[in-house]
């Protein structure tokens, strides 16, 4: 049983009792059982007002009071005996508002008592005095109610900060952009890279704010999310780059074992060593550098693809300084009558893209071959064209630096006319190699 149904039924009992002891004339004893009930009656007050069994209790204890007042018997503490009774209950309510806190009751019973006993009764000092008491505590409710409403305007301040801080987080946290260590190719994973550095430094200056309340929801779940990708995101990596230098490495290592089983040349002067080409090595290395950057946090990978870009540079020198020792131009197959033209258009061209080169020796080693070609003239396929042309090789043996021996491969092309003559002789380097001196 709870405390509120105990005190009603002590409070119906002491009245019970109390009335009996009217009856049998023990009107003290009633008075006492009386007051009893009243305490409790306060308590009641305060934790339900609105009771009906409290207000019944009420009625009751006002009934009681009516009856022993009538006989004469004083039942308030500190009442006067000289008041009636009307007066003495009203005040008497009056008080229990007070001392319950409920001054809306207590108000009311004061505006019903100076209606109904307007005159001497309201100008006691006792009336004054509850009167004073009313006004100083409503005043000490209405400065509770206003320090309340500040609060609420303060905290109202408080909450918006608090959402305009959350924001401009979550747009921080917004405008790191996607990673996860993945992108197998290196624009993408140099941007994954970049956003992981920045998400870090967010993260680390996100983790020293103070906020005054709990951040959203919204933004728990991005800073969550953002620090288990933080956390996935170097796994992921190493195993992007190394997938990655595991490709080019494999790339290299084709070229390695193609000159590896090249060993005919090791038992035959007159053949020559394969080699790879400049092109191709010029690849490989752009693409070992385009991983420099990505591979700052994974330099193991970035080693081994140098290493093993070394050793094919190393089978390369080798090749070509054996190359160059059994390189020779080949026999010349025109007359210098005829050849002369095409030696001199060829190192014309050799001369114009490389400046101060010294020619040692030019022939031309492959005779007129005729080709006839068709197609769109350009990229808009406006015009179809058909072309006679033929084509020759002139060698040039030339000294590019002093001590750089090379024999230069020149393409050389006429083209026929309307009239059936070879017009508009032109020239290109194809290729070259290094090449001994005593081989001339």
């Amino acid at each position: 049983m709870d405390n509120f149904k105990q005190n009603l039924q002590e409070a119906s009992g002491f009245l019970r009792t109390a009335e009996r002891n009217m009856f049998s004339g023990k009107n003290q004893e009633a008075v006492e059982l009386l007051n009893k009930a009243e305490a409790l009656y306060l308590e009641l007050l305060k934790a339900n007002s609105a009771d009906l069994q409290v207000k019944s209790l009420f009625s009751k204890m006002e009934k009681l009071r009516k009856d022993l007042e009538k006989k004469g018997v004083k039942t308030f503490e500190g009442g006067k005996a000289e008041l009636p009774f009307e007066v003495n209950a009203h005040l008497q309510r009056i008080k229990e508002g007070i001392l319950s806190n409920n001054l809306d009751y207590a108000k009311r019973e004061m505006d019903s008592f100076y209606s109904r006993f307007a005159g001497p009764y309201t100008d006691l000092p006792e009336v004054k005095e509850m009167k004073s008491l009313i006004e100083s505590k409503e005043k000490a409710e209405q400065d509770k109610q206003w320090e309340k409403d500040m609060d609420k305007a303060a905290n109202i301040e408080k909450v918006a900060e608090h959402e305009h801080q959350c924001e401009e987080w979550r747009l921080k946290f917004q405008d790191v952009g996607y990673f996860d260590g993945k992108a197998h190719n290196t624009f993408e994973l140099s941007a994954h890279f970049a956003a992981c550095r920045k998400a870090i430094a967010i993260v680390n200056e996100y983790m020293t704010v103070e906020f005054s309340m709990e951040s959203d929801i919204t933004l728990l779940d991005m800073v969550a999310d953002t620090k288990r990708r933080v956390e996935a995101f170097i796994p992921n990596y190493m195993q992007t780059t190394n997938e990655m230098s595991s490709d080019i490495k494999e790339r290299i290592n084709q070229h390695i074992i193609q000159l590896q089983n090249d060993t005919a040349w090791t038992n035959d002067d007159s053949k020559m060593p394969l080699f790879t080409g400049q092109a191709d090595m010029t690849a490989l290395l752009n693409s070992i550098e385009e991983m420099r950057e990505v591979c700052a946090e994974n330099k193991d990978a970035f080693k081994d693809m140098m290493m093993i870009y070394s050793t094919l540079q190393e089978l390369n020198v080798e090749r070509k300084e054996i190359r160059s020792t059994r390189i020779r131009m080949k026999p010349e197959v025109m007359s210098l009558e005829e050849g002369k033209p095409l030696q001199d258009c060829a190192i014309e061209a050799l001369k114009k893209n490389n400046p101060g080169i010294v020619v040692l020796k030019s022939a031309v080693v492959k005779n007129w071959d005729p080709k006839f070609e068709e197609g769109w003239e350009d990229n808009t396929q406006s015009k179809w064209v058909k072309r006679n042309f033929r084509q020759s090789t002139v060698q040039i043996a030339a000294e590019v630096t002093k001590g750089d021996l090379r024999l230069f491969n020149m393409y050389i092309e006429e083209t026929l006319n309307p009239e059936n003559k070879y017009v508009n002789t032109r020239s290109h380097i194809v290729f070259d190699e290094p090449m001994k001196v005593e081989n001339l």
